[in-house]
């Protein structure tokens, strides 16, 4: 990665046996590995993969939980998290329609907009691990805050168009 800066900057240049002593000794290595794995996924997720700064990466890496779901575990659709898939699948279905997403999708944008006047019930089809993210901290991501509209708005119009016909 490339990085600018807009002012001054001094940096520090600590000897690699140094930090590695430094994170042994105050027992960080699971909280640093945990974390770059998390943010090595959300950097490659294609939901935010564009214009989404390291520091708002930064961010949402602090506040993320990965979760292992068993087959046929079912979502509540109304806890305010956006979930992002890193393995397995998802149905999210209704009496008459349904739609299975894979590792890289995401659900759970139905809460952010308050319309979920025809909101799926949500299941894992087979043993998943998905990420789980508080919708809060993305409220005020406009780029992302578009693509969750999006999606909301294609899922909205798929799921209520069983009505239509």
């Amino acid at each position: 990665h490339t990085y600018r800066s807009e002012g001054f900057v001094e940096v520090l240049s600590i000897p690699s046996k140094l930090y590695a002593d430094f994170v042994q000794v105050n027992n960080l290595y699971n909280d640093i590995e945990r974390l770059g794995e998390s943010w090595q996924f959300l950097e490659n997720l294609p939901l935010l993969n564009e214009a989404i700064s390291h520091l708002t990466l930064n961010k949402l890496v602090k506040h993320i939980v990965l979760g292992d779901y068993p087959a046929k575990h079912r979502f509540d659709a109304h806890d305010n998290c956006l979930y992002l898939i890193k393995s397995g699948k998802v149905e999210l279905r209704t009496e008459t329609r349904f739609e299975t997403i894979e590792a890289g999708d995401f659900f759970g944008e139905l809460c952010m907009f308050g319309d979920d006047q025809c909101a799926p019930v949500i299941q894992t089809s087979e043993a998943s691990e998905v990420y789980r993210l508080p919708i809060d901290l993305l409220k005020n991501i406009p780029i992302l805050n578009w693509k969750l509209f999006e999606r909301h708005q294609k899922r909205i119009h798929f799921f209520s168009s069983e009505q239509a016909g």
